[in-house]
């Protein structure tokens, strides 16, 4: 079945069955439950806190560097988890494909839609953190919501590349463990956007601002960690990229849809 808009649209319950399932396949046999997802980056946010703080001696442990990284990481976390499960989705789910009929687009929007609500459920939690460490709370977490639709286009435009570089590159599922390595280091997860303002150029910053990751994790640190709304530029140019990447990518994955399933 092609992976049509209009198909995905009379596939949307099997979509919401798939991240259900998902949801509850990942929270299976554990205590802590989705949680989990919460603790893998709150695990590095503190070696992070104690590489700077106690190592390099930059920041203070007690005071909110932690909520600073941590707003950070939970983002990262959602792209780097979805585009890594993009490069063998098809390929784990063959077998799924070869015998029901259904558009094969519907396994990387339901695996972006299962992290995104695990994004949601921690930028809760982190809003709570926030409000306990004394952090400005007021109108600028509107900008929660549409920061999150924002990222659920961006890394959906770029899983569905992904996933159809995961079934023609079969090398590509490696190669992205060392991308994102890569792309952990040109996103402000460790520093703010302040910091490559005093250290380069402008001509340096726009070019880091076509990243759209370093514009999402700015606004998620502008709302929970400033409590201020994000720059006005910055939505601009965010709303262009998401604008380019979520039909970019549908119309890459369209191109080689029939492609995919012959190569599987």
């Amino acid at each position: 079945m092609q992976s049509t808009v209009v198909n995905i649209l009379r596939r949307r319950e099997l979509i919401g069955v798939l991240v259900r399932t998902e949801l509850a396949t990942q929270s299976a046999g554990t205590r802590l439950g989705f949680l989990w997802w919460l603790i893998d980056p709150a695990l590095t946010m503190l070696v992070y806190v104690l590489l700077f703080t106690v190592i390099f001696s930059h920041g203070d442990a007690n005071a909110p560097f932690p909520l600073f990284v941590l707003c950070g990481l939970l983002p990262w976390k959602h792209l780097a988890t979805s585009l890594s499960q993009s490069t063998e989705l098809l390929r784990r789910r063959e077998h799924l494909l070869k015998s029901v009929p259904f558009p094969s687009i519907v396994l990387p929007l339901s695996t972006v839609l299962t992290g995104a609500v695990y994004l949601a459920a921690g930028l809760a939690l982190t809003l709570l953190a926030a409000a306990l460490w004394g952090r400005p709370m007021n109108g600028s977490l509107l900008q929660l919501v549409p920061l999150l639709l924002a990222q659920v286009a961006v890394v959906t435009g770029l899983s569905l590349v992904l996933t159809c570089l995961g079934v023609l590159v079969r090398d590509i599922s490696r190669l992205m463990e060392h991308l994102l390595r890569f792309g952990l280091y040109c996103s402000p997860v460790l520093y703010g956007l302040d910091t490559v303002r005093e250290r380069a150029g402008a001509v340096v910053e726009t070019v880091f601002m076509l990243n759209p990751m370093a514009i999402l994790i700015t606004g998620y640190r502008e709302a929970l960690f400033y409590g201020r709304p994000m720059e006005g530029q910055l939505w601009i140019m965010l709303a262009i990229e998401a604008a380019l990447l979520l039909p970019g990518g549908y119309l890459v994955y369209r191109h080689f849809d029939k492609r995919l399933i012959k190569e599987l």
